[in-house]
């Protein structure tokens, strides 16, 4: 007598691999999030940069006057020369963008005050941008600068020069203190206005 054999079935087919078009769409979302952050995280990194190397460039201006100016301390020690801002509560007149005033320094020392009135000069060149010109058109300024220069004191005691370099942010942050008037209400936004400050004091040597 014959055994009987038991055909076994055969086993379901397994599921097939791969993606489908939900989670292809799903991972397509995830990528173009991911690459959207990663531009958005580059144009900060620019904004940063750009901000930081505007602010070096304005301390540097800064310096070189500061600079002049104590190589020049013979109509340093003049309340006329070197300083061309007069209302300081609204940082006005100003050097730079807008500028104008005709600045002319005239202490009695005439070749000193004439290297005065090339330092004031340089310094709105700079501030305009003329250290740097591409087709004839000056691209190595602040955005917007501006200069202020003024003077407290006597001549018996001395006098303190404030020296101002003011210019316009790429976005809004802290406003500048109320100490700090160069380029007030000049641009619009006072979160949008930058500001930096040096300075130096003439005794009087006599």
């Amino acid at each position: 007598m014959k055994q009987k054999t038991h055909r076994r079935s055969p086993r379901p087919s397994a599921r097939p691999r791969g993606f489908t078009l939900l989670e292809a769409l799903i991972a397509m979302l995830v990528l173009v999030f991911g690459m959207l952050g990663a531009a958005l995280l580059m144009v900060r990194a620019q904004q940063v940069e750009f901000e930081s190397y505007q602010r070096k460039h304005a301390l540097m201006l800064v310096d070189d006057f500061v600079s002049r100016m104590q190589a020049n301390r013979r109509v340093a020690s003049e309340p006329n020369c070197y300083s061309i801002t007069t209302d300081t509560s609204t940082g006005s007149p100003y050097l730079g963008t807008g500028n104008s005033t005709v600045f002319t320094c005239s202490a009695g020392f005439p070749q000193e005050s004439a290297r005065a009135n090339a330092d004031m000069l340089a310094l709105e060149a700079a501030l305009l941008g003329a250290g740097e010109t591409v087709g004839g058109s000056n691209v190595g300024a602040l955005l917007n600068a501006r200069g202020c220069v003024s003077v407290a004191g006597t001549a018996l005691a001395g006098y303190t020069y404030t020296v101002s370099i003011a210019w316009q942010g790429r976005s809004e942050t802290a406003a500048p203190p109320a100490s700090a008037n160069c380029g007030k209400n000049q641009y619009g936004a006072e979160a949008l206005r930058r500001v930096v400050t040096a300075t130096f004091f003439v005794p009087n040597l006599s």
